[in-house]
């Protein structure tokens, strides 16, 4: 018989368990405490959504790399000429 998870136990596994990267034990007993604990599913979905947000604001931080510097110093002139530090 396998004992269930903690709140805490379970915790320490949830981002193993996004990545795919559980054991099946680990998976199972996971699993088993997330049925029961609406607590640890909230968390979980907030978990999933931190990651999928900080995958898009990197994605997008590559694409702000990819700027000209030149456009950039052009922007931030035209806005110092338009909006003066007092």
């Amino acid at each position: 018989m396998m004992l269930h998870f903690t709140c805490q136990e379970a915790l320490d596994y949830l981002t193993d368990y996004l990545d795919g990267q559980l054991p099946a034990g680990e998976l199972a007993r996971l699993d088993e405490h997330l049925a029961v604990c609406p607590q640890c599913v909230d968390y979980l979905n907030n978990l999933r959504a931190t990651v999928e947000l900080t995958r898009h604001a990197c994605a997008q931080d590559s694409a702000l790399a990819q700027i000209p510097e030149e456009l950039v110093q052009a922007i931030l002139q035209a806005r110092e000429r338009e909006f003066p530090k007092p």
